[in-house]
C-alpha cells in the first residue's frame, strides 16, 4: 500500500523540489547578482584607481561662500548619474572624498577624486561658484597616532531647504581649538548612488520578491510601496557617505578630550533635523543622503568668511585672454599653467615689476631675461646682488656663449674694460651731460643745498678732457679726471691746449680764485678719490681703451651680465648708472641709423630705485625710438622719485605687481582696477596683478610668474 500510495508522493516531490529549488536560486541571482557585480565592479575600480588620486584645495570668495544653493549645485554637479548615463548595473562608480582640514593655523575645503574626473570637477567648481580657485595640492597625510570620532545617524526625512546647522562655522572654530601641535580632518567618503536608488522607497518590494509574489500567486507590496514612492523621493542625485573626524597630537589624551569636545559640534545637526550620533572610536555608518544634505554636511555655505581662521580667497583672479602660440609672443607668466602670451613688441614700451622681498619679483626677472638669452634677443643685466647674475650663467646655452660678456666688480685678476668716458664715436657734450647727471643724481642729491659749484666744476673738468685729445694717443680715464683737478702740473699742461673761451676763462679766471680752498671742490674730488681707491673698480674704469662697449653689444644683440655685488653700496651704484648711462647715450647714437637696422636691446634694471637717474628716466622716454627698452625692478613704487614714478605711468604698457606694501596698493589701484586695493594686498606669492594690452586695448589680469630658471 505504501508503495501503492506514497509512490506518486515522491515521485511528485522529486519533481517538484528541483524545480522549487531551481525558482529560488532564480530569484536569489535575479534579487542579489546585480548588488554583488555592481560591488565587486565597484572594488575593482577602487583598486584601479587608488594610485591615480587628485587632490584640491577649494578657495570660495567670501562674497560667494554665503550662497547655500551654491554648495548643493556643485554636490549635485560632482555625481556623474547625469553625464554618463549609466544604470544600476554600471560599474566604476567614482568615489569621492570631501573634508575640512587643518593646515598652518587655517581650515580649508578639500575634494578628492580618481584623477579621470579632474576637469569635469574643475567645471562643476566654476558653474556653482564663479570665481572660485581650485588648487592642486598633495596629498594630505594625517600624523599617527590618530584618533577618531565615527558618526552614525540619519538626515531630515523631509525634502526641500530646512534649516542650516551651521556645522562648518561650528567645526572651524572647534578646529581652532586644536591642541598644540595636533592636527584634524573632517573627512566625507563619498559614493554617488545609481538613480535607480532615488526612484523607490526603502520599504519598495526588490526584483526578487516581485519575482516570488508572481511565482506563488500573492498580493505584491508594489501597488502600495509606489503610492508612497513620491513623497519620499530625495530631490536630485543621491549619495551614500560616511563620516569621521579624524584628530591627531603629540599628546594622545589631549586629542582624545579634543574629540570628546567634537561631539557638541556634530551634534548641532539635531537643529536641522538630523538624526545624529558620534561615538569616539568604531566605525562610521553609511548614510543616504541628497547633494543638499552632503552640503550640509561638508559645511561649506556660511562658513568660508573672512572673519573665521579659513582659507578663502582674499585675492580674486582675473584670467587672462586666451591667445594662441604664434611667433612674435612671448610668455610673462601663467594662468591656470597655460602661458600668457603678449606681443614682443610690446616690451619695446617697456615693463616693470613692484614686489616686496620673497614675492618672486627677481625670479619672473630672471625668467624674462632667460628667455631673451634661449631666443637669441640681445640684452643687459644690471644686478646689485650677484645671484641673478649667477643664475643666468647657469642657464646660457652652449650655443649662445659666444655672444654673452660678463663685467664682474669683483673680478681683480682679469677684469674687463669699462671707461665710461671714452666717446668710441659718442657725442663728447652728451657724455659729459650723461656723466654729471649720474654723479649728480646718485652722489649730490641728498645734499642740503643744491650742488652747483661742484656740478660746474665737474662739467668744465670734464669737457676740458674731451675736446683736448690726449697726446699718448688714447682716451682720457676717470684717473685723468681726477688728476685734473688736484695736480696743478697736470692741469697747466691740459689748459695751454685748450681752444674753448668758456673753458680757458674757467681755468684762467674762476678756479684760481676759489677753487683750490672752495669747500664745494674738495667735496667733489673726495667723492671721485672714494669711487677710484677701490683696486676693483680702479681696474676697470681706469683702462684707457673699453673692452666693453654698449653700442656694439646693441648692435650686435649680444648680452652684458653686470654683477655689482661686493663692491659697496654707493660704490656699486655709481658704477651701475655710469654704465645705464653709456647705453642711453649710445642709444641716442642711433638716431643716424635706419629705424629698420636698430637692434632691439633690453635694459634688465633690479632694484632700480638705487639707478634714478636722468638716464633711466630718459630711456623710457625715448628709448622706444632708438630700440632700447627698459625692464625695471624694485621693492616699492613709493621709493622712486616723483619724476620716474611718472615717467612709469606714463611711459610703461606692462606693469606687474607682486605682493605690494598698502601704499603702493592705494596708490596703484586705480591702475589695476577692476582688482581692488583689498585684492592687490592679499595677493599671495609669486602670483602678480598684471596691467598690460591686448589688441590694443589695456587689460588688467593676474597670473604666476615663470618658472624659476633651472
Amino acid at each position: 500500500m505504501t508503495d501503492t500510495m506514497l509512490g506518486p508522493l515522491f515521485t511528485l516531490v522529486s519533481i517538484a523540489l528541483p524545480v522549487g529549488i531551481a525558482c529560488l536560486t532564480v530569484a536569489t541571482t535575479v534579487a542579489v547578482a546585480p548588488r554583488v557585480v555592481v560591488l565587486l565592479r565597484q572594488r575593482s575600480y577602487d583598486r584601479a584607481t587608488v594610485g591615480e588620486r587628485l587632490y584640491g584645495t577649494l578657495r570660495l570668495d567670501p562674497g560667494a561662500a554665503a550662497d547655500r544653493d551654491g554648495a548643493a549645485r556643485l554636490i549635485a554637479a560632482l555625481h556623474p548619474g547625469g553625464r554618463r548615463g549609466v544604470s544600476a548595473w554600471a560599474s566604476g562608480w567614482p568615489q569621492l572624498g570631501l573634508a575640512i582640514r587643518w593646515v598652518d593655523g587655517r581650515a580649508r575645503w578639500e575634494i578628492e577624486a580618481p584623477r579621470q574626473l579632474g576637469r569635469s570637477i574643475e567645471m562643476a567648481v566654476a558653474a556653482a561658484f564663479p570665481g572660485a580657485e581650485l588648487d592642486r595640492a598633495e596629498a594630505p597625510r594625517l600624523e599617527v597616532p590618530s584618533l577618531r570620532l565615527a558618526i552614525r545617524g540619519e538626515p531630515p526625512e523631509a525634502a526641500g531647504p530646512g534649516t542650516s546647522s551651521n556645522l562648518g562655522a561650528i567645526l572651524v572654530e572647534l578646529l581652532a581649538r586644536l591642541p598644540d601641535g595636533g592636527s584634524a580632518a573632517w573627512r566625507l567618503h563619498v559614493t554617488p548612488l545609481p538613480p535607480a536608488k532615488d526612484q523607490r522607497s526603502d520599504d519598495a518590494p526588490g526584483k526578487g520578491e516581485m519575482l516570488l509574489d508572481s511565482f506563488l500567486n500573492r498580493p505584491s507590496r508594489a501597488a502600495s510601496a509606489s503610492a508612497r514612492t513620491l513623497p519620499t523621493r530625495a530631490p536630485g542625485p543621491l549619495f551614500s557617505v560616511t563620516a569621521d573626524l579624524e584628530a591627531s597630537a603629540t599628546n594622545p589624551a589631549a586629542a582624545r578630550a579634543w574629540l570628546f569636545d567634537a561631539i557638541g559640534a556634530v551634534g548641532s545637526l539635531r537643529s536641522a533635523g538630523w538624526t545624529i550620533e558620534a561615538t569616539v572610536g568604531g566605525w562610521s555608518h553609511p548614510m543616504r543622503v541628497s547633494a543638499r544634505d552632503l552640503a550640509e554636511l561638508w559645511g561649506l555655505a556660511g562658513a568660508a568668511d573672512e572673519s573665521r581662521p579659513v582659507d578663502v580667497i582674499r585675492s580674486r583672479r582675473l584670467p587672462a585672454p586666451l591667445v594662441i602660440a604664434q611667433p612674435g609672443l612671448r610668455a610673462i607668466g601663467l594662468d591656470a599653467g597655460r602661458p600668457v602670451l603678449v606681443p614682443e613688441s610690446l616690451f619695446a614700451r617697456h615693463f616693470v615689476l613692484l614686489g616686496r622681498t620673497g614675492s618672486g619679483k627677481s625670479t619672473e626677472l630672471v625668467a624674462l631675461a632667460a628667455d631673451d638669452l634661449r631666443a637669441g634677443r640681445g640684452f643687459t643685466f644690471i644686478d646689485p646682488h650677484g645671484d641673478a647674475v649667477a643664475r643666468l650663467l647657469d642657464a646660457v646655452p652652449p650655443e649662445q656663449a659666444h655672444r654673452v660678456h660678463l663685467l664682474e666688480l669683483a673680478e681683480k685678476d682679469h677684469p674687463r674694460a669699462f671707461n665710461p668716458i671714452e666717446l668710441d664715436g659718442a657725442d663728447p657734450e652728451l657724455v659729459a651731460a650723461q656723466f654729471v647727471d649720474t654723479m649728480s643724481d646718485l652722489y649730490f642729491a641728498g645734499l642740503a643745498s643744491p650742488p652747483h659749484r661742484q656740478l660746474q666744476y665737474l662739467r668744465s673738468a670734464l669737457m676740458t678732457l674731451l675736446l683736448r685729445a690726449n697726446p699718448e694717443g688714447v682716451p682720457w680715464t676717470l684717473e685723468s679726471l681726477n688728476r685734473l683737478l688736484i695736480d696743478p702740473i697736470f692741469r697747466e699742461e691740459i689748459v695751454n691746449g685748450l681752444t674753448d673761451p668758456i673753458l680757458l676763462a674757467f681755468w684762467k679766471h674762476q678756479w684760481p680764485r676759489r677753487g683750490g680752498s672752495d669747500p664745494s671742490a674738495d667735496a667733489l674730488t673726495s667723492k671721485l678719490a672714494a669711487f677710484l681707491s677701490y683696486p676693483s673698480i680702479r681696474a676697470i674704469v681706469s683702462a684707457p681703451v673699453s673692452t666693453i662697449r654698449p653700442r656694439r653689444i646693441m648692435d650686435a644683440g649680444e648680452v652684458l651680465l653686470v654683477d655689482l655685488s661686493r663692491a659697496g653700496g654707493d660704490n656699486a651704484w655709481l658704477f651701475g648708472g655710469l654704465v645705464i648711462a653709456r647705453y642711453y647715450v649710445d642709444a641716442l647714437g642711433r638716431q643716424a641709423m635706419p629705424p629698420a637696422a636698430r637692434v632691439p636691446h633690453t635694459l634688465y634694471v633690479d632694484e632700480v630705485q638705487n639707478f634714478d637717474t636722468s638716464a633711466i628716466r630718459g630711456t623710457l622716454a625715448q628709448g622706444r625710438k632708438f630700440a632700447l627698452q627698459a625692464g625695471l625692478a624694485t621693492q616699492y613704487f613709493d621709493s622712486l622719485g616723483r619724476e620716474l614714478q611718472r615717467g612709469i605711468r606714463a611711459n610703461v604698457a606692462t606693469t606687474m605687481l607682486l605682493q605690494p606694501s598698502a601704499d603702493d596698493a592705494r596708490l596703484l589701484r586705480d591702475e589695476m582696477a577692476p582688482l581692488t586695493e583689498r585684492d592687490l594686498l592679499n595677493l599671495p606669492r609669486y602670483r602678480m596683478a598684471v596691467r598690460t594690452e591686448f589688441d590694443g586695448q589695456s587689460r588688467v589680469l593676474t597670473a604666476d610668474i615663470l618658472p624659476e630658471v633651472p
